[in-house]
């Protein structure tokens, strides 16, 4: 492979750089983001790649020779699109050793510039049908069914707003699930099901921070150990948030559920 000079490996190093955030941003774990960016920078032209990745940000080295290029790049929000981690996977897949910069940016572009693969309301529409099954599966009847199963679909809408206003994620999980739960409770209550705490409980699914969870333990089992607890830390900060919004809204109604 033959040597470049400062400029290019510093545009080697934007690339790489770009593709590791590109991944991050899609709720990728710390392990899978530094490997990729070792197989992406070495497929357009760095000898040798190094990479210290935490869920908000990436310290990036690419080598060449006897020149290396540092950078350091955030990002603001840790958010989900598993969509865009696999599209990242499939485009490193296509390419080969020797590919060039623009090839890659190419394939960013594409990437960044795609539509979302289903719509808000078939999103929220499956939001739904989880919390309505596992309303089902916690015992419950059709009535604690159409109560989950409605305040998924209603929260979910209204957490794509929230988000929407950059909101942080924290306050948005203690508001919808305020939201989710009073919906749930008030619909339960109005049909007259027997088990409105089922319906209460499944009303909140949609929250559950999964995807964090499961990262957090690939990067502690793989030795990313800051991310990994990072991550974790994140996770269980979240699971509280819904834990207080459930709170505040069975207190506001008076309901037990216990």
């Amino acid at each position: 492979m033959s040597a470049l000079t400062d400029p290019e490996l510093a545009a080697v190093c934007a690339a790489t750089m770009r593709f590791g955030l590109l991944m991050l941003d899609g709720g990728a774990s710390a392990y899978r983001v530094d490997e990729a960016m070792r197989r992406a920078g070495s497929l357009i032209g760095a000898d040798r790649v190094e990479a210290y990745v935490t869920p908000t940000g990436i310290i990036l080295s690419v080598y060449n020779g006897s020149v290396d290029h540092t950078q350091i790049s955030r990002i603001r929000t840790i958010r989900v699109n598993l969509q865009r981690v696999y599209d990242a996977e499939l485009l490193l897949r296509e390419m080969h050793g020797g590919s060039s910069i623009a090839a890659l940016v190419a394939g960013m572009d594409r990437i960044e510039a795609s539509l979302p693969p289903y719509p808000i309301w078939m999103v929220a529409l499956g939001c739904g049908l989880g919390c309505g099954s596992f309303a089902v599966l916690r015992n419950g009847g059709p009535l604690e069914f159409a109560a989950a199963f409605c305040a998924g679909v209603l929260t979910q809408f209204l957490r794509v707003r929230l988000l929407r206003a950059r909101l942080q994620i924290s306050p948005v999980t203690v508001i919808c699930a305020t939201v989710a739960s009073s919906i749930a409770l008030l619909i339960a209550r109005a049909v007259g099901a027997p088990q409105p705490r089922i319906a209460v409980i499944a009303s909140v699914l949609l929250l559950v921070p999964g995807v964090p969870l499961v990262t957090s333990l690939i990067d502690l089992l793989l030795g990313h150990l800051v991310a990994g607890v990072a991550r974790g830390v994140y996770a269980v900060l979240l699971l509280i948030g819904i834990g207080i919004g459930v709170v505040v809204s069975v207190t506001l109604f008076g309901f037990m559920l216990i």
